[in-house]
């Protein structure tokens, strides 16, 4: 009788510790398994693991996809989806790298200039911002414009002449850069670099800016708390005046999407030599808000409709 109790206790034992060993097996190997698709199941096309930073995990919600995305369709250096309320991804390729980002550096821009003045506070053009490098709405030295229109000018347009303006007015490059770097740190954004609020690559006496497609989506995030901000970035098109109403400037926003999708309500394109073709998009499908985030891609316009048309399509969320 001692015996039969001994093999018995023995056999329960081994049966434990198979069923362990099993359920690590199992957990391991989907570990490995991870795709580009937060959700999915099964062994992609193209895999790697994608770490979930921890500025973007806030918040539970369950997507389903019911046909994968994988890097292969993407030729953009970075992609990332995002859902907007919790910054959870969807998709991502290499999202975490640092990179240039061309104007959506002014995403960041626009933030600081917001903390200085309100909408009819009144700028006057610097001499030195007339007809930089890049695009310009013609402003003139000395003229003078309502702050928001100074903004739109900035952000519709991605005009350099007006945000020159801006970080003139707003004391000066260096003080102005300094503001900006310092709320990335606040957003504990730790890899995010800027040199100018225009966007320019690092060339010449211009320092660069650098930061991720997550943490674009953290500082969009951020930007798109504010009315002004989403009124201007969903604005396809716009005349400002100067304060005495001598002079006119048209915009028209650099973002094809906006009034073609009918999903895009926003926010800011940017492409340089170095960055190559950028785009933060801002969108809402199915009652839910996203964003996408493309870095360094050979067609931003077209790569962020074939993440729309996927998102649409193939995920689900409850």
């Amino acid at each position: 009788m001692k015996i039969f109790v001994i093999s018995k206790n023995n056999l329960l034992l081994f049966l434990g510790a198979f069923i362990f060993a099993l359920v690590l097996s199992v957990t391991l190997s989907r570990g490995r398994q991870q795709t580009f698709v937060n959700g999915a199941t099964g062994v992609g096309s193209y895999q790697i693991d994608v770490p979930v930073p921890t500025t973007l995990a806030k918040e539970t919600i369950n997507f389903q996809v019911a046909k994968e995305a994988t890097a292969s369709a993407i030729f953009a250096k970075e992609a990332l989806i995002v859902d907007l309320e919790t910054l959870k991804p969807v998709f991502a390729k290499e999202a975490t790298a640092s990179a240039e980002i061309a104007s959506t550096t002014k995403i960041v821009t626009a933030l600081v200039a917001q903390k200085k003045w309100v909408a009819s506070d009144l700028l006057t053009v610097p001499t030195s911002c007339v007809n930089l490098v890049g695009t310009n709405v013609g402003l003139l030295p000395g003229e003078t414009l309502r702050f928001d229109d100074v903004l739109r000018a900035m952000l519709i347009d991605s005009a350099a002449d007006a945000t020159c303006t801006l970080y003139v007015n707003g004391g000066g490059l260096p003080a102005f850069v300094a503001e900006m770097n310092k709320l990335a740190s606040d957003l504990n954004l730790q890899s995010v670099y800027f040199g100018n609020p225009i966007g320019f690559d690092g060339v010449g006496s211009w320092v660069g800016n650098t930061a991720s497609a997550t943490d674009l989506a953290v500082l969009t995030k951020e930007a798109l708390k504010d009315d002004l901000f989403r009124e201007i970035v969903g604005t396809k098109s716009r005349a400002i005046t100067s304060f005495d109403g001598s002079l006119t400037h048209n915009l028209v926003n650099t973002n094809q999407l906006l009034g073609a999708i009918p999903e895009v309500y926003g926010v800011k394109t940017g492409q340089t030599d170095g960055a190559g073709q950028c785009l933060v998009t801002a969108l809402k499908v199915k009652d839910r808000n996203f964003l996408i985030v493309l870095l360094g891609s050979p067609d931003r316009f077209g790569e962020t409709i074939r993440l729309i048309n996927w998102l649409k399509t193939s995920v689900s969320w409850d």
